[in-house]
């Protein structure tokens, strides 16, 4: 990247009030960064939409984000479409699920020699080798960071209080997930909003019917007897093994077991012994990092996952199995017919004391050297993926543990298979590669790896079907600057078998959803295209009809047969206005021809669900759901001037019935003081709704959203 570059995000920054250390800008680091063939531009513009965020951080996380910013210039070798493939990692990128590592699975024999098997992963016969192999890499590696690259109407807004505005009219199945582990007793409850049948995902609020489980405040577990609007269980979650800086992260419910996962400061005598000032820049490759400010801004072996598992089979005295942690910060996980599978992202933040930290360890053993794996032609050697396996039900569970040199960005798992998906960085463009592994009973066994152009926008871009995986990407092209919105059909082997590319001409894809055999992707560039693609041929996936309307959608949900929601912002046909909620109903009972039902828009509002979809609440009657908004209303002195903001939180309930959006409720918590500074986790048991907004849980009718009690945490 060219210093003019550098420059130009600086003054950037400056221009927002943010101070950035002077260090940062050093020739000497300048020098170590290649500059950019393509687009000269490309890392600024990359960059520019973060500055709202960066104007309110510590110079150190903007730190960070710049090195993030600048790496996207670095380039490597391409690798192959389909078929074999190697694996080009890249450091996080934080948007939705980044950072994560590629992994292999566990064989039961060690290789005699060093080898490189069918997926193209390198295989070690001892720690030593695998310590010599990561030691030459490192050495002579390139870092690189990719960067996110990113019929017309017109609304009617919603008033302030928030009741459903129309804006004009316009047999697949609901695949929505909702996995077991859920209710055992008490009344009909939410569950968890995943993404595929019987394949669970971790959340920070579960209910079991008539018991709520949550964390608050990151360290705060409570579980709630909602039948007493009392709390049965409190505890503050503690670091374990001498560890410190602990962040609960999300939780899993089963009929009696509840597993917390989180993410402390590990103890060493390394990490004892080596102090650093926030000024301090360490080089790996051709990038600098600030190494004054590891976590959360530049994690790595300097942090570790724990995995708590409490009995609450008796709520009255609830009491925790066993507890264990495993290297690296927790990325992701899934549970599957009782089993846990947990992913961490581990860094070498200092490669001259590979000797101690080169092997990661699960529960206080090392990965063995027949499970730890690197791809071939990697351009990041620092970092690894640990995994592991295990039953929750177990008091002493047994571990299966491995990890593997690479990143990752995507997770998307079924109740048999998980695929890793890789951004990549080659030439002009960008790459996905894929792995699957085969699941069961928490061991993981590799099946195929591929590779796809352009990146996923996240795991809802992602889906199988009769052996057939399919994805929707966009690639963005440094050279001449534009989108190319496609997708991929891939066979078992993860050969790539049909291909639809150029969905909307220099257009990114905003969001998918994947129901039986269509497509439907959203696409954006000043309008919101979306798109009925037809996949019963696999090798002839072709686009049965398209519909547009203004801002774009995030996130899409099926709602009955033949309705979909997409939950997005507002705009214009010249841009997206992104202070403005936009909930839109579109009917696709006939693909070829989808059209805009309803819809409702709000202003100076913003939701949870298009960054976490996990907090899309979807109703008993499977034709109304719940969405967790916040308002902004800005007050002004005598001068009209800005004086202060005030947020409004709440649980919007609304109805897709006969195809007209409608809000049935509204459940707002009572005002408090800062309450901006949280976001409301929200869950129905009966005939109620609760809200859990910072340390107190509020009951709502849910018939009428009137307020009933509440109670503090």
């Amino acid at each position: 990247m060219k210093k003019e570059n550098y420059d130009d995000i600086k003054a950037m920054f400056d221009s927002d009030g943010v101070t950035l250390p002077e260090t940062l800008f050093k020739e000497n680091m300048v020098g170590k960064i290649k500059e950019n063939t393509g687009n000269p531009a490309s890392s600024v513009q990359a960059f520019r939409p973060k500055r709202k965020i960066a104007a309110i951080l510590s110079s150190a996380a903007v730190l960070a984000l710049i090195v993030t910013a600048v790496a996207v210039s670095s380039k490597s070798e391409k690798p192959p479409v389909s078929g074999d493939v190697t694996v080009q990692a890249t450091a996080s990128e934080t948007e939705n699920e980044t950072g994560l590592s590629l992994f292999q699975a566990q064989t039961t024999t060690a290789p005699t020699e060093e080898t490189n098997d069918e997926s193209g992963l390198k295989s070690f016969k001892s720690e030593d080798e695998f310590i010599k192999f990561l030691k030459s890499k490192i050495t002579d590696s390139q870092k690189t960071t990719v960067g996110a690259v990113g019929n017309v109407f017109n609304y009617e807004y919603a008033s302030d209080e928030m009741n459903a505005a129309p804006i004009a009219p316009g047999s697949a199945a609901n695949n929505t997930g909702t996995a077991d582990g859920a209710i055992p007793k008490g009344e009909a409850g939410s569950k968890t909003n995943t993404q595929v049948d019987g394949v669970d995902e971790a959340d920070i609020i579960k209910n079991d019917g008539r018991y709520i489980y949550v964390i608050t405040d990151d360290i705060h577990l409570s579980v709630i007897d909602t039948a007493e609007m009392k709390s049965v269980f409190t505890v503050n979650l503690e670091p374990i093994n001498g560890g410190t800086n602990y962040t609960a992260s999300a939780i899993y419910l089963t009929e009696n077991r509840l597993i917390v996962l989180g993410t402390q400061f590990k103890k060493s005598e390394e990490t004892e012994s080596t102090e650093h000032s926030e000024n301090d820049i360490a080089v790996s490759g051709d990038v600098a990092y600030s190494i004054g400010y590891c976590p959360p801004f530049y994690p790595g072996s300097r942090d570790e996952t724990v995995i708590r598992i409490f009995d609450v089979s008796d709520k009255n005295s609830i009491t925790q199995v066993t507890a264990f942690t495993q290297d690296g910060y927790y990325q992701n996980s899934r549970l599957v017919d009782g089993y846990a599978y947990i992913i961490s992202n581990y860094c070498l933040y200092n490669t001259e004391s590979l000797e101690k930290n080169a092997v990661p360890s699960v529960n206080g053993e090392k990965v063995s050297c027949d499970c730890l794996y690197a791809g071939e032609n990697l351009n990041n050697y620092t970092y690894q993926t640990v995994v592991s396996g295990f039953s929750v039900n177990e008091s002493s569970p047994t571990v299966s543990k491995l990890s593997v040199v690479g990143s990752t960005d995507t997770v998307y798992c079924t109740s048999n298979t998980l695929y890793l998906l890789s951004r990549t960085r080659a030439d002009d463009s960008e790459d996905t590669a894929v792995y699957s592994f085969s699941l069961k009973d928490g061991k993981i066994e590799k099946k195929a790896t591929g590779s796809v152009p352009g990146y996923t926008d996240n795991n809802y871009s992602v889906d199988e079907k009769d052996g057939y995986l399919r994805l929707a990407t966009t690639d963005y092209n440094d050279r001449n600057g534009q989108d190319i919105s496609s997708l991929y059909v891939l066979d078992e082997k993860l050969d790539i078998v049909g291909t639809l590319t150029d969905i909307a001409h220099d257009e990114q894809i905003k969001s998918a959803r994947f129901i039986g055999n269509i497509a439907y992707i959203v696409t954006f560039r000043n309008t919101d295209p979306l798109f009925a693609v037809d996949l019963s041929d696999p090798k002839n996936p072709k686009i049965l009809g398209k519909v547009k309307l203004p801002g774009f959608s995030e996130y899409l949900h099926p709602i009955g047969e033949n309705l979909l929601v997409g939950i997005g912002y507002d705009g214009s046909d010249r841009d997206a206005d992104y202070q403005s909620l936009k909930i839109a109903l579109f009917d696709i009972s006939d693909p070829l021809n989808p059209t805009v039902k309803d819809g409702v828009a709000y202003k100076n509002t913003s939701s949870t669900v298009l960054d976490n979809p996990k907090s899309f609440i979807m109703g008993e009657s499977g034709s109304d759901f719940y969405l967790p908004v916040v308002k902004e209303k800005e007050i002004h002195d005598a001068n009209g001037d800005w004086y202060k903001a005030l947020y409004t939180s709440c649980y919007l309930h609304l109805s897709a019935e006969n195809g007209k959006l409608s809000v049935l409720a509204t459940y707002t918590v009572p005002k408090v003081e800062d309450n901006f500074h949280y976001t409301p986790t929200g869950a129905y048991i009966g005939d109620n709704f609760y809200i859990v907004f910072g340390n107190t849980i509020y009951r709502f009718t849910i018939s009428d959203g009137k307020f009933t009690k509440k109670a503090l945490l």
